[in-house]
């Protein structure tokens, strides 16, 4: 493989493969097996990162497989020696992808379906002590849907986003640290016996703390306020939550780089023409994929048995979820690069319509 795999670049000319490489922001190594995993969020990543223990651990532990069934995500696999792309440098993440030894792989998922699950999960009733961050988002969308003011100013208000996002890193969590910690550990015994005490409490100290906002956003919001962009504080979510329709149309308004990751473009967001995949499966199909996917790198015979369980899906009900033919529009011409490379109509987003 090439870094510039121009036949796909050709494809999405907008993009570039160090960009693609820039924005890769979950890749799991299993360096014994051999496997490169790049997430796909909203993709089923929750189950296969489970998986992907079970198998790195090198024999049925079914100690580890019930304390994994009583964690929420597994987004802590440094603690069980596997290592991701913040555990690695650049170069040896670029050498693992260039490694003709490696298996790479990654699962997609319907992009109307992916979009369902993220405003379920994140957008329509965030939960506010796990995910502070979008409940800030949900605000800011309700802020964008209820301002009347020209189409000039909330243009401006975008500029500034798009500004204030493009000079301010994101704040590195504990959680990000703890995994550029485990570089050490990546050759750790996997018959070794786990301490499950110290890695719960490894967990409860790091997973999801987050850093303060940074000054640059503060001057953006007070920059905002002053040309009359609505007070996002004042904003009640339980009296007025997000609709999806608004939902939709705040994401189709943004540009690729500035969407947040559970709905970028999965074409975009799995570095689609920077990496040479071995296996792209469908959440769709998964209890086949991944069978297909085991069978492909002679996974041991005990991972089969742990393919169906719990996909950490996002509750829908109570939800109104509705696709006008407008909204599915718009969504397709915004993610037509997922749609045609991933082979989803444009229909499927009628409930009754297979793909």
């Amino acid at each position: 493989m090439t870094i510039l795999n121009l036949p796909k670049l050709l494809e999405f000319p907008f993009w570039s493969p160090e960009r693609s490489f820039a924005n890769l922001e979950r890749v799991l190594i299993l360096p014994r097996q051999k496997l490169v995993y790049v997430e796909n969020l909203k993709a089923g990543c929750t189950k296969i990162r489970t998986l992907l223990i079970l198998i790195n651990r090198e024999y049925e532990d079914f100690e580890l497989i019930n304390y994994l069934n009583q964690q929420p995500a597994a987004y802590y696999v440094w603690e069980f020696g596997i290592p991701d792309n913040l555990s690695l440098s650049k170069q040896e993440l670029i050498d693992w992808f260039q490694d003709s030894n490696s298996f790479k792989f990654t699962f997609v998922r319907n992009p109307y379906r992916r979009l369902e699950s993220a405003y379920a999960d994140r957008v329509h009733s965030p939960q506010k002590k796990k995910y502070q961050q979008y409940v800030y988002l949900a605000k800011k969308i309700k802020a964008e849907s209820n301002c009347n003011l020209p189409k000039s100013k909330i243009s401006l208000f975008k500029k500034i986003d798009s500004f204030v996002n493009s000079i301010t890193p994101p704040p590195k969590d504990s959680a990000e640290l703890a995994r550029i910690n485990c570089r050490s550990e990546q050759n750790y015994d996997a018959k070794s016996e786990y301490n499950y005490d110290s890695i719960t409490a490894n967990i409860q100290k790091s997973y999801g703390k987050r850093g303060a906002e940074h000054h640059y956003k503060v001057i953006g919001n007070k920059l905002k306020r002053i040309l009359g962009y609505p007070v996002i504080n004042s904003i009640d979510l339980d009296q007025e939550p997000v609709s999806f329709s608004e939902f939709i149309n705040y994401i189709c308004s943004q540009n690729v780089e500035d969407m947040n990751e559970h709905w970028q473009p999965q074409t975009y967001y799995i570095g689609y023409d920077f990496v040479d995949f071995d296996f792209i499966g469908k959440l769709e199909n998964f209890d086949s994929d991944i069978q297909t996917f085991f069978n492909k790198i002679n996974a041991p015979e005990y991972i089969y048995r742990h393919i169906k369980g719990k996909k950490n899906q996002s509750n829908k009900k109570h939800m109104n979820i509705f696709w006008t033919e407008e909204l599915a529009r718009k969504v397709y011409e915004k993610y037509k690069s997922d749609f045609e490379t991933f082979d989803y109509s444009f229909l499927s987003y009628q409930k009754n319509h297979k793909s």
